[in-house]
């Protein structure tokens, strides 16, 4: 008999748990291009992916940014989509993931894609992305 008390008290308790929650609402932007101009909402999981030529020491890196505080530092340093084909090194992406927080406002993030160990040189290439916070 208790037992079986206790099993409604405990059902009856997810059951008010499960109604009080809000549904999440999922904003998740991917962006494969450059100097483009990007809206996001508070919150919003940004992925950002560039090409890249696995090998060579070469990897894109946010290197500026106008407004820091509408992004939390990058969540994933590094991390690599490699082709199947058997070219080694061709139509590889790196993927960039961002996180926007409550923050309002216009955030320019700029990527150079050079090798860390080359300081002072110009990069490869360069992306720009305009972010607009509201």
């Amino acid at each position: 008999m208790y037992m079986k008390l206790l099993m409604i008290f405990l059902s009856s308790g997810l059951m008010l748990c499960n109604h009080s929650l809000a549904p999440q609402e999922k904003n998740e932007i991917t962006i494969s291009v450059c100097d483009t101009t990007v809206k996001v909402k508070p919150n919003s999981s940004v992925t950002i992916l560039r090409p890249i030529t696995l090998g060579t020491g070469y990897k894109w890196q946010i290197v500026s940014q106008s407004n820091p505080a509408i992004f939390l530092k990058q969540i994933e340093e590094f991390e690599v989509i490699q082709n199947n084909d058997d070219k080694d090194g061709e139509n590889s992406f790196q993927i960039l993931k961002l996180r926007s927080t409550e923050v309002k406002g216009v955030d320019t993030v700029l990527l150079h894609y050079f090798r860390s160990f080359e300081k002072g040189k110009i990069p490869e290439a360069q992306c720009k992305i305009i972010f607009i916070a509201k």
